[in-house]
């Protein structure tokens, strides 16, 4: 029986995380904030992990949550791997686990151990198709037609994948409204469902600079399906002649790496630099006035969060559902039809001439970025543990 909140059976609830590398990439980035402010409000946190990064972690983070091994293998399907997280849940009294992978054995894991589930989609709904919704657009139209006609049976696959997820989830989480609208749609769920909005946290600079350069930031993958950082080239090569005292910095890398520093050379680029990866993003950001980002389509991206909250303005495509939910309104970043290169160049050029503007809308999205405090995030999963708890008094 709960006693409150953060206890069950005369003992602190004990909340784990399911991670193959961490922390490495957004939705682990996401979980050291949730597990560190559970941990201070009375919640036992367990992160079980294969690779556990500790380089990784933000520089001056202090962990408040245990890692613990789990043997090497498939997190998706391993039976060892399987078999040694229903013995860890046991053996550590885990009462809610919560993973971002669509394990194959949850169910079973289910049954031995009564643990509750939680999937977290870190991504939008079906995003599984959107590479094959983009390649469809751009393909030759006799391939076009063959493309719609898979693209039909990897629906109805999916369709199922997603059916058979939120069976054995007790909850389902999404990362805004506009995912848990689409999700409840697509998969024509009853309006009281399992679905639940578990909104990205992003850790709020006690410093920010406000006396930003003349540099324009990209920061991210190269993943040319979906982050298209080709279109930002073809863009510079617009704007340069106009902005001849801006520098654009590219930060990141991927397969794409080489190919892109080659355009880079073919196009003639000037004042541009490929920076590489970095863990240490604020000093970018510290330096950066103006974030752009020209992806096909995106989840919920924590860099336009950490860059708003960092007093860097965005300008990006109109090109996902939670872009609105970030930029909601014309002070708190630029949006531009997708994928129109000629009025995002124009768009850019205008912003990064507007000094007052800028220094207006600067103020504007380190407010926004409020919105992103731990303290919301923490509210919608402790709302989250109270009605899984809650359910087992009914």
């Amino acid at each position: 029986m709960m006693t409150n909140d953060n206890q069950r059976h005369g003992r602190k609830v004990h909340i784990a995380f399911l991670s193959k590398d961490f922390p490495c990439g957004g939705a682990e980035r996401v979980t050291c904030d949730v597990g560190n402010w559970l941990c201070s409000h009375g919640f036992a946190v367990t992160v079980f992990v294969m690779n556990h990064l500790q380089e990784n972690y933000p520089k001056g983070f202090q962990r408040l949550f245990d890692v613990k091994p789990l043997p090497k293998g498939n997190i998706l399907w391993s039976p060892r791997v399987a078999k040694a997280i229903r013995d860890a849940v046991l053996r550590e009294k885990v009462d809610i686990l919560v993973t971002y992978q669509k394990q194959r054995y949850a169910a079973w894991l289910k049954a031995k151990t009564g643990v509750k589930m939680v999937f977290v989609l870190h991504n939008p709904p079906f995003h599984e198709l959107l590479g094959l919704t983009v390649a469809i657009g751009e393909a030759h139209p006799f391939k076009r037609s063959l493309l719609q006609v898979w693209k039909k049976v990897m629906d109805m696959d999916y369709y199922r994948k997603y059916q058979k997820v939120y069976h054995w989830a007790d909850a389902y989480g999404v990362l805004c409204q506009s995912f848990k609208d689409q999700l409840t749609k697509n998969l024509n769920l009853p309006a009281d469902n399992k679905v639940c909005v578990l909104p990205n946290s992003v850790p709020l600079p006690t410093d920010v600079n406000l006396d930003k350069e003349k540099i324009i930031l990209y920061l991210g993958r190269f993943a040319h399906i979906q982050k298209r950082v080709d279109r930002l080239l073809r863009i510079w090569k617009i704007v340069q002649p106009q902005l001849p005292d801006w520098k654009l910095e590219i930060v990141g890398g991927g397969v794409e790496d080489a190919s892109l520093r080659a355009m880079a050379t073919t196009l003639e680029l000037k004042n541009i630099a490929f920076e590489g990866p970095t863990n240490q993003a604020k000093k970018y950001y510290d330096k950066a006035s103006i974030l752009c980002m020209t992806s096909s389509y995106e989840g919920w991206p924590l860099v336009l969060a950490e860059a708003q909250a960092n007093g860097v303005v965005p300008i990006l495509y109109n090109s996902f559902t939670a872009v609105t939910a970030v930029v909601s309104s014309k002070e708190e970043g630029v949006l531009i039809e997708p994928f129109d290169e000629e009025a995002y160049a124009k768009a850019l050029v205008a912003l990064a001439k507007d000094d007052e503007r800028r220094k207006r809308m600067q103020l504007r999205v380190i407010e926004k970025a409020k919105t992103y405090s731990i303290d919301n995030t923490g509210a919608a999963w402790l709302q989250m543990v109270r009605r899984i708890l809650n359910e087992d008094r009914g």
